[in-house]
């Protein structure tokens, strides 16, 4: 069972029901001031092991108080990453995002509207406390606890990598599901100690900044309101994928799908200069993998975190607006072009 599965001790106010609650983390009067209110001591050790005491406050000032023990699976799978494709079998890590564990930022090239849109705060279960305690304390093992984090991480993969050779599929592994860490950097010895596992990540860094990878990472890149033609050209010519969201409608739970554009034009504000990008749809599985996408293309993904963060999303630049989009449909077309003039 995974992390966020498993309800964590917490106090919270009598008068919110559960579906309530998470109505009211997704709704766009959740400020993002409130994001960095998190505050994380240690409870008490068990063994080596810490036992974090978490608390946080919502935008209506209702603060949610937790216990998150760091015992609990560090890997574990949402509903995207359990969509399966072929033989792939993927298991990601999920931490707090950006600010929000209350110290240290695991997304520093985050965007004011990519925090506001961000998918590891106010999509799915990631609105619930529950999961928001183990997505604390995720992060703050990872930033205090260093080698003790490794050291886990290091066997929850390795019994992951069994667990697939066992079953006879291929794994594979996204390490930032929700944050921003350059891997290679931080821990290059993991891709080879673990060369069987297909590791694959989204990052706001540009080609150029994250230029060499091991042979068995890879990324694609996201887009953002801040994104400059260069970062897209960069994109292209390393022979990755750009990824861009758009308002296009997706009601996944009653297998209901708005259109994505065929083609995307990057146009360079100051030049005039063009790309033409044609678009994959990156919501029918999470495995971002050349060999699955193509090299070249960009990933294009439907609006999420309801209407009022979509909305929002669009009018900061973050998200895309595709006029085709909005009527839904029993699968997932290819309609239009988008201009995107960056």
């Amino acid at each position: 069972m995974s992390c966020a599965s498993i309800p964590a001790r917490n106090s919270r106010p009598a008068r919110v029901s559960r579906n309530s609650r998470r109505s009211a983390a997704a709704d766009v009067s959740e400020k993002r001031s409130t994001l960095t209110s998190a505050t994380v001591t240690v409870d008490r050790m068990e063994g080596e092991f810490p036992i974090f005491r978490i608390e946080f406050t919502n935008g209506k000032g209702e603060t949610f108080r937790g216990i998150w023990d760091s015992r609990r699976p560090l890997l574990s799978a949402n509903s995207k990453l359990r969509k399966g494709f072929g033989r792939y079998r993927a298991i990601g890590l999920a931490m707090a995002p950006w600010k929000f564990a209350g110290k240290g930022n695991l997304c520093s090239n985050a965007s004011p509207g990519c925090i506001d849109a961000c998918n590891g705060l106010w999509a799915g279960m990631n609105v619930t406390p529950s999961t928001r305690f183990a997505l604390i304390g995720r992060a703050r093992l990872y930033m205090e606890f260093r080698a003790l984090f490794l050291r886990k991480l290091r066997e929850e993969l390795r019994n992951f990598e069994k667990l697939c050779i066992r079953t006879g599929r291929i794994p594979a592994v996204r390490l930032n599901v929700s944050t921003d860490i350059p891997w290679e950097r931080v821990a290059p010895d993991l891709f080879a100690e673990f060369r069987r596992i297909r590791f694959y990540d989204y990052t706001a860094f540009s080609a150029d900044n994250r230029a060499k990878l091991p042979a068995n990472y890879q990324l694609c890149h996201s887009w953002k309101e801040t994104t400059r033609f260069d970062f897209v050209e960069a994109t292209i010519r390393a022979g990755r994928n750009i990824v861009v969201p758009f308002d296009s409608a997706y009601a996944p739970s009653r297998k209901l799908f708005g259109a994505l554009p065929e083609t995307v034009v990057f146009r360079c504000r100051e030049t005039g200069r063009e790309i033409v990008v044609s678009v994959v749809n990156g919501d029918k599985h999470d495995f971002r993998l050349r060999q699955n996408d193509g090299a070249g293309k960009c990933i294009g993904l439907h609006g999420k975190s309801g209407r009022g963060k979509v909305t929002a999303a669009v009018e900061s630049g973050f998200m895309r607006h595709h006029a085709e989009g909005a009527k839904l449909r029993k699968r997932t077309i290819f309609e239009g072009t988008v201009f995107v003039e960056c």
